[in-house]
């Protein structure tokens, strides 16, 4: 269906029962945002318009006939929308405010500013210079003040914004000071003075010229406070290994995955790393991306 609507701008699927079609889904249109909305109405709305209930959740009922109801989702969906409403007015409201935002033309700005580089770093291996945009001028710029409009929490109830090098460093700073959030820096292990926390980090083949090979990451010990709202920047999203190992060590100094939130600059649906988070039990964490890119 995606493969044959090549000429479509935006493509509405509904209807669909997949667990985590986002994360399930992606990488079949590695060049196309796939977002998953979520209706909920509560059983009183589903009743005033003829509906048949549903869970204690407000889940709708997962079928035609009403066999069977849909489990409490255990993954994050893209956007939720409140059905609660008469009208059109709050679905008018609801892409003003969520939707549009994609198709702002500084996207498109920052999306230029991220130069392919073919047969790097290895034969077959389409690179995109993500970083490239701090190297252009007014990138960071357009980037930090992207990375603080498109944030779907407030960043006034953030505690910490947390990075990993070196990406993440370069992108979290800037950020970091328009929004007057204290960063949690994670780095490599050895660089930072003790107590430390720690966890292994599997390196991806994709960023590295290397054989793949394993490191350990670390931050300051109770540097973030326990339950605290964090939220994790970083460059990109792609095999997800980098992530996976950041959300580990929040959740291994005791910060709940129910209180981070993740923004990445550019995402590489192709290499499913959505869905090796959801794998490994952080399906829950909210997941935003400024671009989407196939390649590397």
């Amino acid at each position: 269906m995606v493969y044959g609507a090549i000429d479509v701008d935006v493509l509405l699927i509904t209807g669909m029962r997949d667990e985590a079609p986002v994360a399930a889904f992606s990488h079949l249109a590695p060049d196309s945002r796939l977002l998953e909305v979520h209706v909920r109405a509560s059983k009183e709305t589903r009743a005033r318009r003829g509906g048949h209930g549903g869970d204690d959740n407000g889940e709708e009922n997962g079928d035609d006939n009403n066999s069977r109801k849909l489990t409490p989702l255990n993954y994050r969906p893209s956007l939720i929308f409140d059905n609660g409403e008469s009208g059109n007015d709050a679905a008018k409201g609801f892409a003003k405010h969520y939707l549009l935002p994609f198709f702002h033309e500084d996207l498109q700005r920052l999306a230029n500013m991220v130069r392919p580089i073919p047969d790097f770093p290895r034969p077959g291996i389409e690179f995109r210079h993500v970083l490239n945009i701090s190297q252009q001028p007014g990138g960071l710029n357009l980037c930090t003040s992207l990375l603080r409009t498109h944030f779907a929490g407030d960043w006034a109830k953030v505690d910490r914004i947390a990075c990993c090098e070196t990406g993440g460093f370069i992108f979290a700073s800037p950020l970091a000071s328009r929004v007057d959030v204290p960063l949690a820096l994670i780095r490599e292990a050895g660089k930072l003075p003790p107590s430390t926390v720690s966890v292994l980090k599997s390196t991806s083949h994709i960023s590295t010229s290397s054989d793949s090979r394993e490191q350990m990451i670390e931050m300051e010990r109770d540097l973030i406070p326990r339950d605290a709202s964090v939220v994790v920047v970083d460059d990109v999203l792609a095999t997800g290994k980098t992530l996976c190992a950041v959300l580990q060590l929040l959740d291994k100094a005791g910060t709940s995955s129910k209180g981070v939130s993740v923004m990445v600059v550019a995402e590489f649906p192709v290499h499913r790393g959505r869905e090796l988070l959801r794998q490994r039990g952080f399906g829950g964490v909210n997941i935003q991306s400024l671009l989407v890119f196939d390649g590397a």
